[in-house]
């Protein structure tokens, strides 16, 4: 019986913050993100506090902003993903899907989740997929194969959230999350706009660039050797920009040695050639996560959504 239940909805588990006698200070804060700086890839401690703002980070930890982890089905396949929205009621607000970055297994943590509740902080309500084969999700990883339907299986969960607008949908993608999220935008999901960061949208180029990419992904890709035949191009939004007709910024860290600043030139022009509207924001000196510039990075992010959501 439980299993059936999870085909019919999604199953909700709040993560509730640990009760404290006392409410979080600056110093706690800081202190935080000193040990939160010692995680595995992650930035120096100031830039760890541009990216997750106090504000955010303490809303969190007083549970005004709360965490959801969630299973819900995908192509036969149980999925687990997450929403980040606030504690108590409220009228309606539009929702951001996020894309996360990374391959394999990939896990939120609370630093991650600070940085969601600044958009909570904006008025979005946050919903997002751990994506197949990672943080106790079925399947494999696919690097936006069939896992794209991951993201698309989030909109009958977004259908039911209270206090979420299931008709202003945004999107945001970091890394292979945004290529995944431009295949979500072409046809797929009726986003008002995206924001992508060090996305891939020519794979062809990120292999010749990055030959270490080859193997990668003919260990990830079910489809490689068809894919490969075709320059990638199911995969690669330069192929197919006349599907995207949602606003698209484009950022790009000035100094990103992972996914060449390239990518964010060819993605930007064939859609100058196609008409399609877009934005291009290169950061400099920014890496290719946008460790400590990622609030500028939503800053610009959120006046595209709030743009188009005024056009409305």
């Amino acid at each position: 019986m439980h299993g059936i239940l999870l085909n019919v909805a999604a199953l909700f588990l709040a993560v509730a913050p640990a009760p404290a006698q006392n409410a979080p200070t600056q110093a706690d804060w800081r202190s935080w993100a000193d040990l939160a700086s010692k995680s595995r890839f992650a930035p120096e401690p100031a830039k760890v506090r541009a990216d997750a703002p106090f504000s955010a980070w303490r809303a969190l930890r007083l549970g005004d902003i709360r965490i959801e982890q969630i299973r819900y089905p995908s192509d036969g396949l149980q999925v687990t993903g997450f929403i980040v929205r606030p504690n108590r009621p409220s009228a309606p607000r539009p929702v951001l899907i996020w894309a996360r970055g990374g391959i394999g297994e990939v896990t939120q943590d609370e630093t991650q989740f600070a940085q969601m509740a600044s958009w909570v902080e904006r008025g979005y309500v946050v919903v997002g997929s751990n994506y197949r084969g990672s943080a106790g999700s079925e399947g494999k990883d696919e690097f936006a194969g069939a896992d794209v339907d991951d993201i698309v299986a989030l909109l009958p969960i977004i259908g039911r959230i209270d206090g979420a607008d299931p008709k202003r949908l945004y999107g945001i993608g970091f890394s292979r999350g945004g290529t995944m999220l431009l295949r979500a935008a072409a046809g797929r999901i009726p986003f008002r706009a995206i924001a992508t960061a060090g996305a891939m949208s020519d794979l062809q180029l990120a292999i010749e660039d990055r030959p270490d990419l080859g193997k990668i992904f003919q260990e990830m890709m079910p489809d490689f050797a068809a894919e490969q035949s075709n320059h990638f191009c199911n995969r690669s939004a330069v192929c197919w920009p006349e599907q995207i007709t949602a606003p698209v910024l484009i950022a790009q860290g000035g100094a990103d040695d992972s996914v060449s600043a390239e990518q964010s030139w060819r993605l930007a022009r064939v859609l100058e050639s196609a008409k399609r509207p877009y934005r291009l924001l290169v950061i400099g000196g920014g890496n290719h996560p946008m460790d400590g510039s990622r609030q500028l990075f939503f800053d610009e992010a959120d006046r595209l959504f709030r743009s188009t959501d005024q056009a409305h």
